[in-house]
């Protein structure tokens, strides 16, 4: 399955579990359906662009800033228009201090800008980068890039280590 063919409908992250769920369909001709669930630790890149979702889950749910540190992004449905276009709910884990449980909360479905009159009800263009972000973490791991070290690294010759340990490393650009 190519993974350009891949349309990415939800990613959930079950903590208690360490299990993701992802659930995708394959646009190619057949257009099937496909739901799995993993065991295998994903990037770390997965996590923090999961968990950057925090501030914005606040922002859309007006919340004060307060209470950003009880919020908990867990999963996110996608939808996509005819033309592309992408919307998405984001479900949280909210923490209740007093009574030392959790319950569950979502954003309502909202929609990427792309001009028009609509722009109060669409994302932040910094919550569109982090949906996008997240969703190419999922791609990148149903094609197999997950928390695995290089069987190499060790065998690399001295001189491509020190080479490789002067390049700068790239930070994700997310935005609240």
């Amino acid at each position: 399955m190519d993974n350009k063919s891949i349309v990415i409908d939800k990613i959930k992250y079950m903590e208690s579990q360490g299990k993701i769920k992802i659930d995708f369909k394959n646009k190619g001709e057949t257009n099937d359906q496909f739901s799995g669930i993993f065991s295998e630790p994903a990037d770390p890149l997965f996590y923090e662009s999961l968990k950057a979702l925090k501030s914005s889950v606040q922002v859309i749910l007006d919340l004060p800033d307060d209470m950003a540190t009880r919020i908990i992004p867990y999963a996110v449905s996608y939808t996509y228009g005819a033309e592309g276009r992408m919307g998405a709910v984001i479900s949280s884990r909210f923490i209740i201090p007093s009574t030392g449980k959790e319950t569950t909360i979502s954003t309502p479905l909202m929609k990427c800008y792309e001009g028009g009159k609509d722009e109060a009800k669409c994302f932040s263009q910094g919550t569109a980068k982090k949906l996008w972000q997240l969703e190419a973490e999922a791609r990148r791991y149903l094609a197999g890039d997950r928390a695995q070290q290089n069987l190499f690294d060790e065998e690399q010759p001295e001189a491509e280590q020190e080479h490789h340990a002067e390049l700068p490393q790239a930070q994700p650009a997310i935005e609240p």
